[in-house]
């Protein structure tokens, strides 16, 4: 059976101790095709007490301590046992593991490709999988790109400008909360803020709302007619008024 053509449907219900014995396993001889099936039949993880479980396995597998900032509390089960499944075939050559990473994204479903993003700024060598975060950026699957650009380090970390730009700008676009995309403080800049204002000439004169949470992103780059708009704003729309305050007091 192809890589591609194993399925949740053909894999029976697995426990912890299930998943920790495939883990021994795959220690001991691993086999890319095996990993492949254990990391889809995570769908079908059921365990007592398992939240609590595997959110200290995770943690005791993360190194940097300061990547516990990330939203490991919001995840879902699956993504948590998914990613604990990532730091623990780490004993693989750099290159064998980046293969592995790189073949379970390729042909995994849309909730093993979400996982997997999330994992990223966990995971060994996280640089080498620039091109998973890109194939992401790119995706029209609004939970794949969401699973990258929001509460995700990686981007912060290894985007450059242009980039970074983009995924804000396609977060905006899909009305995404852009306040959860990671380092937006340090990395907003002055073109980043002539985007936004662009983007924002063109909801007015096609009579459209306009998120105002953009104002802390672009408050520090507002030129003369910027500032124009914003006294607009701050003045005759309340929800508009909240976020420029903000901005104003954050600088």
């Amino acid at each position: 059976m192809s890589p591609q053509k194993i399925t949740h449907n053909c894999l029976a219900k697995v426990d912890w101790q299930e998943i920790e014995a495939q883990l021994q396993k795959l220690e001991q001889s691993f086999q890319l095709r095996s990993f492949l099936m254990l990391f889809a039949s995570v769908e079908r993880y059921n365990s007592p007490n398992s939240d609590i479980d595997i959110n200290r396995k995770l943690q005791k597998e993360i190194k940097d301590q300061e990547i516990l900032e990330i939203a490991l509390s919001e995840w879902k089960k699956s993504e948590l046992v998914r990613a604990y499944l990532l730091m623990k075939i780490q004993f693989l050559a750099q290159d064998q593991y980046c293969h592995a990473v790189n073949h379970v994204y390729q042909h995994g479903d849309n909730s093993e490709k979400i996982a997997i993003l999330k994992s990223l700024s966990l995971l060994p060598h996280s640089s080498s999988f620039l091109s998973i975060a890109q194939d992401a950026h790119r995706s029209n699957v609004v939970t794949i790109f969401s699973a990258l650009a929001l509460d995700n380090p990686f981007i912060s970390e290894y985007f450059d400008q242009s980039s970074y730009n983009n995924v804000v700008l396609k977060a905006i676009f899909l009305d995404l909360p852009i306040l959860k995309i990671c380092g937006i403080q340090k990395h907003r800049n002055k073109l980043l803020a002539k985007m936004i204002e662009d983007w924002m000439d063109e909801r007015e004169a096609a009579s459209r709302t306009i998120m105002p949470q953009v104002w802390p992103i672009i408050y520090p780059f507002l030129e003369e007619n910027g500032m124009v708009r914003c006294q607009y704003y701050l003045k005759s729309k309340p929800e508009h008024a909240h976020w420029i305050k903000i901005a104003q007091s954050s600088g």
